[in-house]
């Protein structure tokens, strides 16, 4: 599987729920790091800034970042090695700061629910379905 022109393992039939929420929470990392920082950057230098910091957290051995990886159900140098050549080959973060990033499309639920009309937790659920997946009417 590819995301954002990254490469993992699609058998992961053998993962569990937790280490598949791990994986996730490496796999933004690695993309902050990779591809730059996309959310909670007030600006350019602050943008630059966290995708050092982002880079940082991967490239120097911190227990943090092991422990991730080890929830993952990763190896944390073998992650770490992999990830160094993704940095090398990436622009620097000054670079990446000045590029604005669309919003991350992730197939799912399109937002179709009119504020406060509720999905059924603690508000009514609607008369009739108003859900689209993936462009798919319901």
């Amino acid at each position: 599987m590819t995301i954002d022109g990254m490469d993992f393992d699609d058998d992961l039939s053998a993962i569990d729920g937790r280490e598949n929420l791990w994986r996730e929470v490496l796999f933004l990392a690695i993309r902050d790091a990779v591809m730059g920082v996309r959310i909670g950057a007030r600006d350019r230098c602050d943008r630059a800034r966290l995708t050092h910091e982002a880079r940082n957290y991967i490239l120097h051995y911190n227990r943090d970042f092991n422990e991730v990886c080890s929830l993952a159900g990763l190896d944390p140098e073998a992650v770490r090695e992999h990830v160094a050549k993704q940095i090398a080959a990436a622009p620097t973060p000054e670079e990446l700061a000045v590029v604005v990033h669309r919003p991350i499309g992730r197939p799912g639920v399109v937002s179709n629910l009119p504020a406060l009309t509720g999905t059924g937790a603690w508000s009514t659920a609607q008369e009739t379905p108003n859900i689209t997946f993936s462009g798919i009417d319901a």
